[in-house]
């Protein structure tokens, strides 16, 4: 009898990872991701679409609160 072992993995919510991308779906630039673990809050880059202006060029941020990031990695 097989079991499920990615149930038996996440024990409680604080195992879960949350992954949100929140830029450059199927395009250049805009790029940004946004990570959840343990509490903490991490956002991976943070580009620029080069094609738009403004507000319209960044990514999907309206939902993040910058004063709770823990970390911002940015690649170069």
């Amino acid at each position: 009898m097989a079991s499920n072992k990615r149930k038996d993995i996440i024990q409680d919510d604080s195992d879960k990872l949350v992954i949100r991308p929140l830029g450059a779906g199927q395009e250049v630039g805009r790029s940004c991701i946004y990570l959840e673990f343990k509490g903490k809050k991490i956002l991976l880059d943070f580009g620029i679409h080069p094609g738009l202006s403004g507000r319209a060029a960044l990514p999907f941020i309206d939902n993040i609160d910058p004063e709770e990031l823990d970390l911002l990695l940015v690649s170069q």
